[in-house]
């Protein structure tokens, strides 16, 4: 028997929309589990607060990053809403909230920067939902997000918030934490409301397929951490203090271009006989490339002695990494340093593991939309493509990992469609075979929604009874600092972690970061990087 749709009411601001919002009314309406019942478009009379020196800037910003600005321009709903029924009400009016009983609404989705009266509650089944940034409204999007560039605060919080029957406040069905840019106020607006569409259509989705009980969860999940992210900011500053303001993000603009010019150098360090390894790293030991091009991305194995390490070598020249193998003797000397394998795209993050006495790797490949896995037919030396797990997916860092007779697949996956860095979100897919490219999504995905958490950062690994995660953090800059997370509960319908431990690089004041930890037998081994 067909399921039926949601049926969802929308609240707008005109029918020339930005194309964010086009996004999620497109989203809905091609989901296969919605539809769009009825428009309720609210006309507004409400002018700009803006002051003039952040106006100009604005104008500045649309000069300078205009073709990056593509979720902010306007357009026409009818190419994507034709047959549904509008109402047009006038500033202030809120008759629509009786007309709207007659469409038996599951979901009432307001993309307005209005208040819509308490009394409209009773007309959407599972409430009114409204997509937040900074703990605002649409309404105040702008200075909070103004605010936490100004401030340099490392995340801007996106959150889908919904109001119930009879209850006078608000609860969060879903939080991501996003990258935020120093130098542009507009660039954080993009990026975030980017992910309106992905959040929104995601939660429908999660609705739909397991009822009001699944928004309860969602509830219970971000319940205890609301007060953290209860700060308010609404308010714009005097055009003085903008002004002062805008030298200050233009200052930061120009250094922020300096420094990209600089060249990367990453390298390696290590620790043998390392004692709580992932925690302490200012007693490890350097090993450098050559001058021509960085190393990172290390994973080891060792045997009789010597230690192989599979890194991503990237050279300058060519612009593009490959994975190399390097053999380090007793003393930490590379005694041979290989290519073992190169693709016409960017290879990194040479992840191998063993199965029943073979080896295979998962090299990152996000450059070609796909997810590799090659199989050694002379270890380590010789590798050979077997298969793509995933096809036309923009994955980094592919993690796989044995638990309970299953393998599972941890990978950071783009699917916000947007131009900001950074990958926020991290996947979970789980399959009885790894050499398969039908892997069962995890009915919690994206199971991490952090910019500072998501991305992996070396093999999973068990120790002590207990399951650790490494990962990156990767606000402020890419690879600025290293994770271990401890994963508490992994099965089908759930996942769960908790961040134990967060080290940077400050051991010496010339380094900018680290992203990656791997050890075997006693050795271990990072990446650290400065320009």
């Amino acid at each position: 028997m067909k399921r039926e749709l949601l049926k969802i009411g929308v609240v707008l601001e005109g029918l020339e929309v930005p194309r964010w919002t086009l996004n999620v009314l497109k989203s809905v309406q091609e989901s296969g589990f919605a539809e769009i019942s009825v428009i309720v478009n609210h006309s507004s009379n409400n002018k700009s607060d803006k002051p003039f020196v952040i106006a100009l800037q604005e104008k500045f910003e649309r000069f300078l990053y205009g073709e990056r600005l593509t979720f902010l321009k306007n357009e026409s709903i009818f190419g994507v809403i034709q047959n549904t029924p509008v109402f047009n009400i006038a500033n202030g009016n809120h008759e629509f909230v009786e007309e709207l009983s007659h469409y038996d609404l599951d979901v009432l989705i307001n993309l307005s920067k209005i208040k819509i009266p308490d009394r409209g509650n009773k007309f959407a089944k599972y409430g009114i939902w409204e997509y937040w940034i900074q703990n605002q409204t649409l309404k105040d999007d702008f200075p909070a997000v103004y605010q936490s560039m100004l401030n340099k605060e490392s995340v801007i919080v996106v959150s889908l918030q919904e109001s119930h029957v009879h209850k006078h406040q608000v609860s969060c069905i879903h939080r991501s934490f996003l990258p935020t840019n120093f130098n542009s106020n507009l660039l954080n607006l993009e990026y975030t409301f980017g992910f309106a569409s992905k959040i929104i259509c995601r939660s429908l989705e999660g609705l739909f397929h397991y009822g009001y009980d699944y928004i309860e969860k969602q509830k219970k999940k971000y319940y205890q951490s609301n007060e953290e992210y209860s700060k308010v900011r609404n308010s714009f500053p005097s055009n003085i203090m903008a002004f002062f303001n805008w030298v200050l993000i233009i200052t930061r603009f120009f250094i922020s271009q300096l420094m990209n010019k600089e060249k990367w150098e990453w390298y390696l360090m290590y620790q043998s006989n390392a004692k709580d390894s992932f925690n302490n790293f200012s007693s490890y030991k350097a090993l450098h490339p050559p001058k021509d091009c960085f190393w990172a991305d290390p994973f080891v194995y060792t045997k009789n002695g010597s230690k192989y390490l599979f890194v991503e070598e990237y050279p300058y020249k060519v612009d593009k990494g490959h994975i190399c193998l390097l053999e380090l003797d007793k003393t930490g000397e590379v005694v041979q340093n290989e290519i073992i394998l190169n693709r016409d795209y960017h290879l990194s993050y040479p992840l191998f593991f063993e199965n029943e006495g073979e080896y295979y790797m998962i090299p990152e490949t996000s450059e070609n939309r796909t997810i590799e896995i090659y199989k050694s037919s002379d270890f380590p030396f010789k590798w050979e493509f077997v298969m793509n797990l995933m096809e036309n997916v923009k994955a980094v860092d592919t993690t796989p990992f044995y638990y309970k007779d299953k393998w599972w697949l941890f990978t950071a996956i783009d699917e916000s469609f947007s131009r900001g860095s950074g990958h926020v979100e991290l996947f979970l897919y789980y399959s009885d075979n790894f050499l398969t490219n039908k892997w069962t999504p995890h009915p919690e995905n994206p199971i991490v929604t952090d910019i500072r958490t998501a991305r992996p950062g070396g093999k999973i690994f068990i120790q002590d009874g207990k399951i650790y995660r490494p990962s990156q953090d990767c606000s402020i800059r890419y690879g600025r600092a290293l994770n271990m997370n401890q994963i508490t509960v992994l099965n089908e319908n759930e996942y769960c972690e908790v961040l134990l431990s967060k080290s940077e690089a400050n051991w010496d004041s010339s380094l900018k970061g680290m992203h990656t930890y791997n050890s075997d037998k006693g050795f271990s081994i990072i990446d650290v990087y400065k320009y």
